[in-house]
């Protein structure tokens, strides 16, 4: 009965290090998803929402815990000096560099590397941010299926990073052995 009544009781959003190491990173040590349970407890962030992520894809790794760009675009929502952003791709076409909206590549493209523009209300020019591919492709299976689609949000993780630090500080630092990074899987 007292079990029961503590289940009833209990937070359904809540999250366990047994969801997490069944759910969400069965390659996980308890300390590892001990660490990624506390921080999405301390940061208010729900892998289920794909609000953060624990990877891990071998037994003998570190695991990293991967903040999804979509709880970067709530917290900056959230300031009331956001005014939106655009975000793209840079590419070479012909020995032209041209910078494309989204993460569509057309025929003879060469993927460069990201772009984001980031506007607030106090500031009088937009933050612009650009990134390298080079410096970002981990040759991982969403980096090797999705390239542009992966870059582009990785500037915009920088750019949202750069233009609202308050908001997003807290989200990189270290935690203990664990490798904290932006962007999806």
């Amino acid at each position: 009965m007292v079990q029961d009544q503590a289940l009833a009781k209990r937070d359904p959003n809540a999250l366990t290090m047994e969801e997490i190491k069944n759910y969400v990173a069965p390659l996980a040590t308890r300390e590892e998803a001990y660490i990624f349970l506390r921080f999405c407890q301390a940061q208010g962030l729900n892998p289920f929402l794909n609000d953060a992520y624990l990877l891990k894809y071998d037994a003998k790794a570190r695991a990293a815990i991967v903040i999804g760009i979509q709880a970067l675009l709530k917290r900056a929502a959230r300031n009331p000096q956001y005014q939106g952003y655009l975000s793209g791709v840079l590419v070479s076409n012909q020995g032209e560099v041209a910078r494309r909206f989204g993460s569509f590549l057309y025929p003879g493209d060469q993927l460069m590397g990201g772009w984001a523009t980031v506007r607030r209300m106090d500031w009088p020019v937009p933050l612009e941010i650009t990134v390298a591919l080079g410096e970002y492709n981990k040759r991982q299976a969403q980096w090797q299926e999705k390239p542009a689609t992966m870059i582009e949000k990785v500037a915009l993780a920088q750019g949202l990073r750069r233009a609202f630090p308050e908001e997003m500080e807290s989200l990189f630092m270290a935690a203990g052995d664990v490798e904290i990074e932006v962007g999806e899987p």
